[in-house]
């Protein structure tokens, strides 16, 4: 299933009114809505792009996976610097927990 990504109008719009949460690793942002659509993006903080690429295919990896169990509406993905230090594994887990509290508040 290929993952529906948000305008650049958008993905602003979801971070100036939607609902944020900071996690270890990310910053994830949601925006009731009536599909699913997705931003991603990482701090350029992370001067290494290999590094900042790396990230965000972990995470559009981990949205991929997990398609079914997300709920529906706008979300934006901020990867952080911790992110490259950090077990798939661990992320997955961490990220589904946010995202389910994110969309329940």
């Amino acid at each position: 299933m290929r993952l529906e990504t948000l305008k650049n109008i958008d993905f602003n719009r979801v971070i100036k009114e939607g609902k944020c949460l900071k996690t270890r690793f990310c910053i994830i942002c949601y925006l009731e809505g009536e599909q699913r659509k997705f931003g991603f993006t990482v701090k350029k903080k992370i001067k290494c792009n290999p590094l900042r690429n790396r990230i965000k295919r972990r995470i559009r990896e981990i949205i991929r996976l997990n398609m079914e169990s997300i709920p529906v509406g706008w979300w934006v993905f901020i990867g952080l610097e911790e992110a490259k230090d950090m077990d798939f594994k661990e992320m997955q887990r961490v990220m589904m927990d946010s995202l389910k509290k994110l969309a329940k508040s």
